[in-house]
């Protein structure tokens, strides 16, 4: 049987594999090699309580930034997924830069995943220098409490890779200690 932190990982990959997919799509919608008008074909989808017509993007631009904020709501959902299996794991977040982070972003994500922006407050309003396996992550802080959240704050989208990596790492090894 799986413990609740092996789910919380589980859903973490899951979290992130919906992030890819999102990116991915992104790209795809960006660089114009799909169909616009059969995109643009409505869907009737049916369901037991009745159906739907979906044909909410006309254009090129708005299905771009429809894919783009769908690649923000993936993001979010990883944060907080990420979050949770740190809190499920007990890990003191104060010992981690890495799960402060983690959870700052989650903040920003939470209060507002449309506009996320972020929620900086109390013993979390300092710098972080993070060393990373390709450089290191500076982020400061005490400049970011109501400021739009930004990928270039992390370092970029393949660094929240890096992040997830190294806090399953941290994560899987606090399970080892609480077992043995």
């Amino acid at each position: 049987m799986k413990t609740q932190i092996q789910l919380a990982l589980e859903d973490v990959e899951s979290a992130f594999r919906q992030l890819e997919f999102a990116i991915k799509l992104m790209y795809y919608c960006e660089d114009g090699s799909f169909d616009l008008a059969a995109f643009n074909a409505d869907n009737t989808i049916l369901f037991a309580t009745g159906s739907m017509v979906l044909n909410s993007c006309s254009t090129r631009e708005e299905i771009v930034a429809c894919s783009k904020i769908n690649v923000g709501i993936c993001f979010g959902a990883s944060a907080i997924a990420l979050d949770a299996a740190f809190e499920l794991a007990c890990i003191d977040r104060s010992r981690h830069d890495v799960a402060i982070i983690v959870y700052m972003v989650r903040c920003a994500f939470a209060h507002n995943i449309a506009d996320p922006k972020w929620e900086v407050r109390g013993k979390f309003l300092k710098k972080i220098d993070f060393p990373m396996d390709r450089g290191q992550i500076s982020i400061d802080f005490t400049s970011l409490n109501g400021q739009p959240f930004k990928y270039e704050h992390i370092g970029d989208l393949p660094n929240w890779y890096r992040i997830k990596t190294v806090s399953v790492d941290i994560i899987n090894s606090n399970l080892v200690i609480q077992t043995s």
